[in-house]
């Protein structure tokens, strides 16, 4: 036997030196090239249910048993046993036992992977548990719709160190590539310096969103104090309260809300034109979630949707600007490092490298799909439409085509650059709604012309 396997090996070596130097690169290339496929498909099986540090939206959270935190139903020493609180931990709770039940699905599932066939006793228990996954996320949310509403309804005699103690219990952290779920969080006006500043004196709108601030807090999803150059946590939320206003009077006008839809449909068109792809699929899924959206009957459905992904008011500003276009900015400038590791393999070819980014988007997005609780909702319309524009994004953020990069680049300063204005009292008027919703419309008038001006050169 193992004479034979002595001239079988030999025969192997002498095979493989007859080959040509040019073949054997192909065939290592090849090889590699799989096991990068591999590697990036079950990084992202991974990454969907793996934890985020800003907001996002994910919706389901991943985290192994073996490592999640030990909680303990016995309260810190000097904080008070309240509703809320306990609500809180119930929460933790559900989230632990969640987060158990995913594991033992990903279990069931890599163990499916080795077999061919799964038995039908593997069927239903899978089925038992994507059941139990969909109706604990429904509890969790209606946990947190009640508990954060209690929140933000209590007196500040409650204590501050109380009520910051509760909110971090409610938020959740998750990462998704594309993007995943933030938690919303209803802040009170914090004692800072110059807070509002003297010169906001002459801005009733802003003082007027001071005073609400003050009352009855502002809803907040993500903070960005950097980003938009705003000076405190008190600063941003007034800011942001008065943009929100300012893009409800601009959608409530006809005549501009339709040019938004028309100039959304032109711009991702040529985007797609200039990267060498056919826009039809996508501009068909655009016309279809704007008309999805448009329909008075859908509104309590995609504001029920909308919440249970932490955005916290319907708003243009809140779900495009902040949900859709700043959480991808921010996913797409810390890429996984598996993708990083394929695109920067210079044995593969450039063709196979987006092929393999593609592939992993759309498993990602193909994930999210299957724990929707509408199939015909908003986000399973704004899915479709992912589908065709976030490949061709991540290919000219993170890939080799120079020109679609830059042109990505381009893009993704002028609608950093555009919000920032939104938010600088130098660019944007904070006296009445009336005169911040014109500044705000002429600047995103001018932004738009400048970017059709790079598309179609």
């Amino acid at each position: 036997m193992s004479a034979m396997l002595r001239i079988r090996a030999e025969g192997a070596e002498e095979v493989w030196e007859n080959i040509p130097r040019n073949s054997k690169i192909l065939i290592i290339s090849a090889g590699v090239g799989l096991i990068a496929v591999a590697g990036i498909t079950r990084y992202i099986r991974w990454k969907y249910f793996e934890h985020r540090k800003s907001s996002a939206n994910g919706d389901v959270i991943k985290s192994y048993c073996s490592k999640c935190r030990k909680h303990s139903h016995q309260e810190p020493l000097g904080e008070a046993r309240t509703p809320e609180a306990l609500g809180a931990m119930g929460l933790e709770s559900l989230e632990q036992a969640m987060h158990c039940w995913e594991d033992a699905l990903d279990l069931m599932r890599s163990a499916s992977e080795k077999s061919s066939l799964m038995s039908r006793s593997d069927i239903d228990v899978e089925t038992a548990i994507l059941n139990m996954l969909r109706n604990g996320q429904q509890l969790r949310e209606s946990g947190k719709a009640i508990f954060a509403s209690e929140e933000s309804s209590a007196t500040a005699e409650d204590g501050k160190d109380g009520e910051e103690g509760v909110r971090k219990r409610l938020g959740t952290d998750t990462d998704s590539f594309v993007s995943a779920e933030g938690a919303a969080d209803v802040a009170q006006v914090a004692e800072v310096d110059q807070f509002p500043p003297p010169y906001a004196e002459h801005w009733p709108l802003y003082m007027t969103a001071v005073s609400i601030l003050e009352s009855k807090g502002i809803p907040c999803r993500a903070y960005r104090l950097q980003e938009f150059g705003c000076t405190s946590e008190s600063d941003y939320l007034v800011r942001m309260h008065c943009v929100r206003l300012a893009f409800q009077q601009l959608v409530n006008q006809e005549d501009i809300r339709q040019w938004f839809i028309n100039a959304g449909s032109q711009l991702l068109a040529a985007l797609l034109i200039r990267a060498g792809r056919d826009p039809k699929d996508a501009v068909q899924a655009y016309d279809d979630l704007m008309l999805y959206v448009l329909e008075p009957l859908n509104a309590a459905d995609i504001e029920k949707e909308l919440k249970s992904k932490g955005i916290v008011c319907v708003t243009l500003y809140d779900v495009f600007i902040d949900y859709v276009l700043m959480d991808a900015f921010e996913d797409l400038s810390n890429p996984p490092t598996t993708v990083v590791a394929v695109i920067q393999n210079r044995w593969l070819t450039d063709g196979f490298k987006e092929t393999a980014l593609a592939t992993a988007v759309w498993s990602l997005i193909k994930a999210k799909k299957t724990f929707l609780q509408q199939s015909n909702g908003f986000f399973a319309h704004y899915y479709c439409l992912a589908e065709h524009l976030v490949p061709v994004f991540a290919w000219g953020f993170l890939g080799t085509n120079q020109d679609l990069n830059a042109l990505c680049n381009f893009f993704k300063n002028e609608i950093e650059g555009l919000v920032r204005d939104m938010f600088d009292d130098q660019c944007t008027r904070y006296t009445t709604i009336e005169d911040m919703s014109t500044d705000i419309f002429n600047n995103i008038h001018a932004r738009y012309d400048k970017v059709c001006q790079r598309l179609f050169l």
